[in-house]
């Protein structure tokens, strides 16, 4: 019986410091904050549509400009654009409007959004 204690008692330590790695290497990856400026002035991001009638080749239906102090401005309903804040945490972005109109979009890239809602595409042209 007191050889089980012993072999025990070796365990203990082992698990201790695999758990600590496990929990440093799980708060590093925490960390990481997407910057969708990436040091510009300013950065505007296109939807990506479907070829129809409406939007020929080359056009977009919507489009976000993400510009310095928070703030966003985002052309979504037709053809006004609507001047609000952005905020970031972790990957994903929260665009707020006026009228209680909120967006989320997940960070692919520094040049590539994907709207949480519809999965439609953004990217920079």
């Amino acid at each position: 019986m007191r050889n089980t204690e012993n072999s025990y008692s070796y365990m203990k330590p082992l698990y201790l410091i695999l758990l600590s790695v496990i929990l440093l290497f799980s708060f590093s990856s925490c960390d990481k904050k997407e910057d969708p400026l990436a040091g510009a002035e300013s950065k505007t991001y296109y939807q990506e549509c479907l070829e129809t009638a409406m939007y020929p080749s080359g056009m977009s239906c919507s489009k976000l400009t993400i510009l310095k102090d928070n703030k966003a401005d985002m052309l979504h309903l037709g053809d006004i654009i609507s001047s609000g804040t952005y905020s970031v945490s972790g990957k994903t972005l929260t665009v707020t409007l006026p009228d209680s109109y909120s967006y989320e979009f997940t960070i692919c890239s520094s040049s590539e959004l994907e709207n949480n809602e519809d999965g439609s595409v953004w990217k920079v042209k």
